[in-house]
């Protein structure tokens, strides 16, 4: 989880990024998430919910690329 406002900016803009998102989104999915940037990730470019993205980054034993490419 991103700790400090710096830390937390960076992974804003990281998560930004990645996905596409615009700020509003990736601020409320980033905050959902626990401020966890891999899950936020997973919520934002698979469309599920906190329960699901977990699930998912279990189910791929951590790995950010494997959780989203395996429930396309």
């Amino acid at each position: 989880a991103l700790r400090n406002s710096k830390l937390q900016a960076r992974g804003l803009r990281l998560l930004m990024e990645a996905s596409g998102a615009p700020v509003a989104e990736s601020t409320r999915v980033l905050r959902q998430s626990g401020r966890n940037t891999g899950l936020a990730l997973i919520m934002l470019k698979a469309g599920v919910n906190t329960r699901e993205a977990q699930r998912r980054l279990r189910a791929a034993n951590g790995n950010i690329r494997e959780a989203l490419e395996r429930e396309k």
